[in-house]
């Protein structure tokens, strides 16, 4: 299994708009985050003006149908940084979403989507393959997790 990690990732003015916030065209590599609390220590400059990709390994805690409300941790084996949960609306990516998305609690999952520097803006939800991941290749995404720009 080859464990690709950096996405580059361009937003283009004129085709793009992700739950109502339009995205300008930039290309930026995208963040890999393991410890969703740690969004806004990881992600300062995030803003509603210059909102930043990222990709979100991280386990399902609980979902509530009537309010979309995802609520989502880090994966115990990915991070040694207790924090918090975060909760993620996901309205607006069932409303478009052709595919059926099941939130199963322990489920792990990755989140495509942006961060404003307040919430996530999620643009596709996976659940994540487990069949051929090993420890090795878990250390190998929490390390890449806590690189840093050149």
């Amino acid at each position: 299994m080859i464990l690709v990690i950096f996405f580059p990732y361009e937003f283009n003015r004129n085709q793009h708009q992700i739950n109502g916030y339009l995205h300008y065209k930039s290309r930026a590599m995208t963040h890999i985050v393991v410890s969703p609390s740690l969004l806004p220590e990881l992600l300062p400059k995030a803003s509603a003006n210059s909102p930043k990709h990222i990709r979100l390994f991280c386990q399902i805690l609980s979902y509530e149908p009537s309010r979309f409300m995802l609520t989502v941790g880090k994966v115990p084996m990915l991070s040694n940084v207790d924090n918090d949960p975060i909760d993620i609306n996901v309205k607006e990516l069932l409303a478009t979403s052709t595919s059926s998305l099941s939130f199963e609690v322990g489920d792990v999952i990755e989140i495509d989507g942006c961060f404003n520097g307040r919430k996530v803006e999620p643009i596709s939800i996976c659940e994540m393959q487990w069949s051929d991941v090993t420890i090795e290749k878990l250390q190998v995404l929490d390390y890449m997790s806590d690189m840093k720009p050149l």
